[in-house]
């Protein structure tokens, strides 16, 4: 995800839930993957906190207007939903994903942090296991994540599952949808997330971040795991 591919989420987002025609919002990646998160090589020449502030300002859009819907919103993951694309899992009302998805927050490994998991995560999936999926990076297969609470319905069918659940929110009262997306948006989860991505803005230009994307992106970086 490039700053202009945020800045598109962003103004998509704002768009379609502003739209009294539009009932459910959909998002769902293509090419077999959902989002393998920020583009790291275009974080690499983020020369200093003014460039950072820029890209991660752009992010901080994206995810306010979408915790900020007052209409339904549906992910449907194929393949992987990794970094930023995990994290826009957790700001989505319900998750569709097939057997073949991977979803993570692998960002420690560059240096990083996950603030949405940190944040809004630490909510849906209690603080100690955000903490863990943070400090590990590791990545879940479907099963897992749904165990955990980010993925709603694992299948083989995504199309029709899709649709069904289109169906069934579309059907919903808007006044009320409106109201439980309201009262459960959470102002200080909101001012959380702004103060996680400050924290990442200043890692994002640190030596130690940038000598760890680099090796990213020539393939050398180690990943240890910490087995089962």
């Amino acid at each position: 995800m490039t700053k202009g591919m945020w800045a598109k989420l962003a103004s998509c987002t704002e768009t379609y839930c502003r739209d009294d025609k539009v009932r459910v919002v959909v998002y769902r990646g293509a090419g077999g993957a959902f989002t393998a998160g920020d583009d790291i090589g275009e974080m690499l020449y983020l020369r200093d906190i003014e460039e950072a502030d820029d890209f991660f300002d752009t992010l901080a859009r994206a995810f306010t207007a979408l915790l900020e819907c007052q209409k339904p919103t549906i992910a449907l993951v194929e393949g992987p939903a990794v970094g930023g694309g995990a994290e826009l899992l957790l700001a989505v009302d319900y998750v569709i994903a097939t057997p073949e998805a991977t979803i993570g927050f692998p960002e420690i490994h560059i240096g990083l942090i996950p603030p949405v998991l940190l944040t809004l995560g630490a909510r849906i999936l209690g603080a100690r296991k955000a903490k863990h999926l943070a400090l590990t990076g590791k990545l879940l297969d479907p099963r897992e994540a749904m165990d955990l609470g980010i993925v709603d319905v694992v299948t083989s069918d995504p199309e029709d599952k899709l649709e069904s659940a289109i169906g069934f929110f579309a059907s919903l009262p808007e006044t009320a949808v409106s109201s439980v997306k309201r009262i459960a948006a959470s102002q200080a989860e909101k001012s959380a997330l702004l103060a996680a991505l400050e924290a990442l803005k200043k890692l994002s230009v640190s030596r130690v971040a940038k000598e760890r994307m680099k090796a990213f992106l020539e393939k050398r970086l180690s990943r240890p795991s910490l087995g089962p």
